[in-house]
Parts: structure tokens; C-alpha cells; sequence
């Protein structure tokens, strides 16, 4: 099997795979990653917190 029929063969093969998924529907989608965007930006919140604290705490030891 050469090259080419095996990259042939990979993307039918990933193509019958695909139809395989079932999808979630629109509104778990968008639900999902609403959910997941509000967790980024906590847990952002949340670590610039930390390191704006771990800044103090070294300045204050510098001083």
C-alpha cells in the first residue's frame, strides 16, 4: 500500500468515524461552554489574585 492510498484510506476511514459521534445539541453546547468561559475567567480572577498577593508578601520581605 503506497503513501498516498494510505492517506486515502485514513480520512475515509476518520470521515465513517465522524458519523459515528453523536453530537450534543445547540443548547448543551452553548450551555457548556458558557459554564466552561465562567470558570476560566474565576479561576483567572483567582490566580491574579494569588500572585498580586505574592507580590506584596516579597515586596514587603525586600523592604
Amino acid at each position: 500500500m503506497g503513501f498516498f492510498s494510505r492517506i486515502v484510506n485514513f480520512i475515509k476511514e476518520s470521515i465513517e468515524e465522524l458519523k459515528k459521534v453523536t453530537w450534543p445539541s445547540k443548547d448543551t453546547a452553548i450551555s457548556s461552554s458558557v459554564v466552561v468561559i465562567g470558570f476560566i475567567v474565576v479561576f483567572a480572577i483567582f490566580l491574579s489574585a494569588i500572585d498580586w498577593l505574592v507580590e506584596l508578601v516579597l515586596l514587603a520581605l525586600v523592604k
